[in-house]
């Protein structure tokens, strides 16, 4: 959305290295975003598995609330070896607080329960203030029917990634 102040870079990367002596290889995924424009609260949910699929969820919070029920400027997708797949009618809801929070990702044929382990807060203020959590998360279960095929958390492996949750506005 470069034309309206936004832009956002990912990096794709195959990495190995050895820390504290023991060798380590795998996949990171970086994220970098430029904005000159008006901050709005929004949900972002990335979760990896190891079997290569990844979901992505995004909906914006327009009311600025913790708790906003209206969603707008959603989207979600299943993918593998860079096949897409729409999935909709997604929402996520949480309970409890802190690096113990509970996620749950769900819709019509979809079930995604996650489970924070750590949580970074960032408070942005000027004349307005805005919160940002990024909450580091992993997978406890995951059910879906996708296209016709049912896939279930023995399909796709062991699953983390991130949930950004923010709320409040930054103008």
């Amino acid at each position: 959305i470069s034309g309206l102040g936004a832009i956002m870079v990912n990096y794709y990367l195959d990495f190995s290295a050895i820390l504290w002596g023991k060798k380590l290889s795998g996949k990171a995924y970086l994220q970098k975003v430029l904005a000159v424009l008006p901050l709005a609260p929004w949900n972002w949910t990335r979760i990896y598995f190891s079997s290569g699929y990844v979901i992505d969820f995004f909906s914006a919070k327009p009311l600025g609330g913790e708790n906003d029920p209206l969603r707008i400027g959603y989207a979600a997708y299943l993918e593998k070896g860079g096949k897409r797949t729409k999935i909709g009618g997604l929402s996520i809801d949480s309970c409890f607080e802190g690096d113990k929070k509970l996620w749950l990702l769900r819709g019509p044929n979809f079930y995604l329960s996650l489970q924070s382990y750590a949580v970074q807060t960032f408070v942005m203020k000027a004349k307005t203030s805005f919160k940002y959590d990024e909450y580091l998360v992993s997978v406890k279960d995951f059910e879906s029917k996708i296209g016709g095929k049912m896939l279930k958390l023995k399909d796709v492996g062991t699953g983390s990634g991130i949930v950004e949750d923010s709320s409040g506005y930054l103008i």
